[in-house]
């Protein structure tokens, strides 16, 4: 953990990463490996051109290497990192594909709220503004995000279901 975070606050990502992989060649998937690749899931925002190429190659590397070795659960999340990596930098259609894979592999991903909320939000930015909707809905008791009911008025307001989207902003506005 200490590494990740010396690496992390010298900007070194493309080294982390590169440290991640080996580890994970040399031992297989290891919790130090998953921590080295923290400093670049965290700062994707600030990555030149280069090394959000570099992480997208680390990304696709890592779906390769969980498949390798079998491993389900590490499958998902790689599928899931992905698919938020995509989210951001190759468009919501990869980003959906890659989410659906998730949870296809780990049908536990479907019990996350965090989960449902980003599905949501890629269905939503796809179109498919009732599913979205739907979604956002088995969310609203107890949200993770505090802007779960606004963005589910939203996606009520995008279906063409105006009087419910209507009652459903005001109670957002009434919170």
């Amino acid at each position: 953990m200490r590494l990740a975070s010396v690496l992390a606050r010298g900007q070194r990502i493309q080294d982390a990463l590169v440290i991640s992989e080996e580890l994970i060649k040399a031992l297989g998937p290891t919790w130090a490996a998953d921590m080295l690749s923290l400093p670049a899931l965290g700062s994707a925002e600030t990555m030149s051109n280069y090394e959000l190429q570099f992480f997208h190659s680390y990304l696709s590397r890592r779906i390769e290497l969980a498949e390798q070795h079998g491993d389900k659960r590490l499958l998902a999340i790689a599928h899931y990192n992905f698919g938020n990596f995509s989210r951001r930098y190759l468009g919501h259609d990869v980003a959906f594909y890659h989410y659906q894979r998730a949870r296809h592999i780990d049908p536990d991903y479907d019990a996350r709220r965090y989960f449902r909320t980003e599905l949501a939000g890629i269905l939503f930015e796809l179109g498919h503004y009732s599913i979205s909707a739907k979604l956002y809905e088995t969310c609203l008791a107890n949200p993770e995000r505090s802007d779960v009911e606004a963005l589910y008025a939203d996606a009520l307001m995008f279906s063409g279901q105006y009087s419910k989207a209507h009652e459903a902003f005001a109670n957002y506005l009434d919170k």
